[in-house]
C-alpha cells in the first residue's frame, strides 16, 4: 500500500462533501486531523482517510463515487 497525502480538493472529490462540511467534521473530531504541509498547504495521510472512510456507513462511503 502506498502512503501519500490527500489534498483538500482530492478529499472533496473522493467523498462528495464540500470543503466547509469536511472542515466542520474535522472540528467536530469526525474527520482525521489534517497535516500542515506549509503555511497555506494542508492534507491528510491517505491511510487515515482510508481508515476513516471504511468506518463510515455504506451510504456515506459511496456518496462521492460515480
Amino acid at each position: 500500500m502506498t502512503h501519500h497525502i490527500v489534498r483538500p480538493k482530492d478529499l472533496v472529490e473522493k467523498t462528495g462533501l464540500s470543503r466547509s462540511t469536511l472542515r466542520r467534521m474535522e472540528l467536530a473530531g469526525i474527520l482525521p486531523p489534517r497535516v500542515k504541509l506549509g503555511e497555506y498547504c494542508v492534507g491528510w495521510h491517505s491511510t487515515d482517510v482510508d481508515a476513516w472512510l471504511k468506518s463510515l456507513p455504506n451510504a456515506v462511503q459511496t456518496e462521492g463515487q460515480s
